[in-house]
């Protein structure tokens, strides 16, 4: 594998040029993608699993919530993500431990606890400046602003 030719003095968008010209050839510069979360450059399916299976704190939470509850709950808090950028994106429990995200995170934390319940399957969509979450008869449980940009932007949940 070529190592990393990393120094104290490159930028930022120098590192990040230098670990992205080695993912054809180094597991570990491309597996940083993933670990830094980067939805433009990397599928999302990893995401979406951990997403929909690893993240207990939102469901538990959100317990006593019947679904118009919970997406009044999330709808309410800023609509900022923890992550800058539109590539980067807040798990579930982060969006709900920080009680704040971009509309794609809270949908994402509405299809998490939903698909918890056993309700789906789910599509979470781009749309116009919106994320929408509908379920399988195209009915919108909700439609958030949002900045994110992920690669794929369509997501079957």
């Amino acid at each position: 594998e070529p190592p990393f030719a990393l120094t104290a003095d490159m930028t930022r968008e120098e590192v990040i040029a230098q670990v992205e010209s080695l993912r054809a050839s180094n597991p570990t510069a491309d597996l940083a993608f993933y670990a830094w979360r980067d939805l433009t450059r990397t599928p999302a399916a990893p995401f979406i699993r951990a997403a929909l299976s690893r993240n207990p704190v939102c469901r538990e939470g959100a317990a006593g919530l019947d679904e118009a509850g919970l997406v009044s709950r999330v709808a309410a808090w800023p609509g900022e993500s923890i992550y800058d950028g539109p590539a980067r994106l807040a798990q579930p429990d982060e969006v709900w431990n920080f009680q704040r995200g971009d509309g794609f995170e809270k949908a994402l934390l509405v299809a998490s606890v939903l698909r918890g319940r056993g309700e789906g399957p789910l599509r979470l969509s781009l749309r116009e400046g919106a994320a929408a979450l509908e379920d399988a008869g195209g009915r919108v449980i909700c439609a958030l602003p949002t900045a994110k940009r992920p690669r794929e932007p369509v997501w079957n949940l």
